[in-house]
């Protein structure tokens, strides 16, 4: 799933709606909360799932809150988020297309995202991670093959 991004977002800002078109879907749009305490309010809720299903969304994630969640559950929309809120929240549109850090996780556009009820990971992050483990490994082999010698792998 192909992630688009942005720090808030509103109907002011339909060129969000027009950019959120030109990531390949499936789309899970990443939403970072950057009020002062994050999660106060919601803007995600059922009407946004319904126009997020539109198109072509398939999940939400966000270090602030969501609210609907039972109408948000009847379209079958993927939820990850710091927690729930009865309340709508005064949000705008930043910016959008650069890179979030959510829940510590840093998202960029187009990144690939997967996610269970615990835990959303990027494929930036975990390719970061891999890349980072091989290197570790081959330094590892390389002090256990002694000075001047070298292992490949």
């Amino acid at each position: 799933m192909s992630a688009p991004t942005a720090r808030y977002w509103y109907h002011d800002r339909l060129d969000w709606w027009e950019y959120l078109a030109t990531i390949p879907a499936p789309r899970v749009i990443v939403f970072e909360d950057m009020d002062k305490r994050p999660g106060f309010g919601a803007l995600f809720g059922e009407v946004h799932a319904q126009i997020g299903r539109a198109l072509g969304c398939i999940g939400y994630v966000t270090n602030g809150a969501v609210r609907d969640l039972a109408g948000i559950e009847r379209t079958g929309f993927h939820l990850y988020a710091r927690g729930a809120s009865v309340s709508h929240a005064y949000a705008h549109v930043a910016d959008f297309g650069e890179p979030v850090e959510v829940g510590g996780l840093r998202v960029n556009p187009g990144d690939l995202l997967h996610g269970d009820a615990t835990i959303a990971h990027s494929s930036t992050a975990c390719y970061q991670n891999s890349n980072r483990r091989r290197a570790l490994d081959r330094a590892e082999r390389s002090q256990a093959a002694g000075p001047g010698k070298s292992q490949k792998g």
